[in-house]
């Protein structure tokens, strides 16, 4: 049998990684100095390497006021924004022991994505040669490359592009089921840095963890004890407006094992510079094909 204190001890550290990972402020996002990248490179497992992830998504995305009945006060343009757009992607996720995210990420048309047409700016047709084919993350830095391998552009890793991807990349590890004991250390152990959980109003079966920053900033965990996953998360920036939330959708697993996560949804929001209306961008993910590994 586990010696308690070295359960509690090890569900300490895990909690304090995957807070650390979460819990960036924004000033620290800066632009990484330019990488020298100019050809399609895979990314491989080396040593530094501490968790590989590999899967399919289809992602709906589609922009909506934040209040649906201030609709009618968005110009015509904004109103086309809430027609949603579908992306497949084939993504290849590594994270450093650092705390450092590459990846790799193709865009596919899966079986069963609705069929627009085809792409157009002003009413002509993108040339294929600036479509993007291929996304790498390297460093925060990302590069995008048409169908023939081209560069066709260099970006910066916005703070959005971070919390999405890492709202996602949060449930995808290895996961061991806990006793109820373990459970109840677990929780203990998150108090115990700082977070204050309480039992969720509407299921008892949710324990919400919030953590508040010295600055105002403030983040919910919503814990489904039965499914031992995270089953949603809200960030509140220091003015105590959400920022975003993400939630997961996990398949239960006959045989007792851990849940499988099969969908993904996230939203975040930003003040509209034409109508000046609060907007949310919503993406709404399928996830499959699923495998991880670690060193």
């Amino acid at each position: 049998m586990r010696n308690i204190h070295q359960i509690k001890l090890h569900y300490l550290v895990c909690c304090l990684i995957v807070f650390q990972l979460f819990s960036c402020k924004k000033d620290e996002l800066t632009d990484p100095e330019p990488l020298e990248i100019n050809n399609i490179s895979d990314i491989e497992m080396r040593d530094s390497t501490a968790l590989s992830i590999e899967y399919d998504i289809i992602t709906a995305s589609y922009v909506t006021p934040a209040d649906p009945s201030e609709r009618d006060l968005l110009t015509d343009a904004e109103k086309v924004l809430g027609t949603p757009k579908y992306e497949g992607r084939h993504v290849v996720q590594m994270v450093n022991d650092n705390g450092v995210i590459d990846a790799d990420i193709e865009m596919m048309n899966f079986e069963g994505m609705p069929d627009y047409p085809k792409k157009a700016l002003l009413g002509d047709e993108i040339p294929s040669a600036f479509e993007t084919d291929r996304i790498e993350v390297r460093a925060g830095q990302y590069q995008f490359y048409n169908s023939s391998g081209d560069k066709v552009s260099t970006q910066y890793q916005s703070p959005e592009d971070i919390a999405f991807f890492n709202s996602i990349l949060s449930d995808f590890r290895e996961k061991v089921m806990l006793s109820n004991q373990e459970m109840d250390y677990m929780i203990t152990a998150l108090e115990e840095i700082g977070f204050e959980a309480q039992t969720s109003a509407l299921d008892s079966q949710v324990e919400v963890l919030e953590y508040s920053f010295a600055d105002g900033r403030a983040t919910k965990l919503y814990f489904d004890k039965q499914l031992q996953e995270i089953v949603a998360r809200e960030q509140y920036d220091a003015e105590g407006e959400l920022r975003f939330v993400s939630g997961f959708i996990h398949e239960p697993s006959p045989s007792g094992e851990a849940p499988k996560l099969v969908s993904h949804h996230y939203i975040t929001f930003f003040d509209s510079p034409f109508s000046g209306v609060k907007m949310a961008i919503k993406k709404s993910s399928s996830i499959k094909n699923l495998t991880i590994q670690t060193n």
